[in-house]
């Protein structure tokens, strides 16, 4: 439905039933402010995130798990 990638008929029965179910509305909006908000994480929406985790993270993780 977002990438408009429905047929025309597909895309008027899932609008109509957006218009008369508030619930799949209010989801839609939501998923929608989703992906507004990742896209705003990165400068460049298009980067792959290919950062290095912190050592202290690593080591965190490491000790979480030895103790379980």
């Amino acid at each position: 439905y977002l990438e408009r990638e429905l047929s025309l008929w597909t895309r008027f029965r899932f609008h109509f039933h957006l218009l008369i179910c508030s619930d799949c509305s209010n989801y839609l909006r939501e998923y929608k402010n989703t992906i507004a908000l990742g896209k705003q994480l990165f400068d460049d929406p298009d980067e792959v995130a290919t950062g290095k985790v912190p050592e202290q993270i690593l080591h965190a993780i490491m000790s979480a798990s030895k103790i379980s």
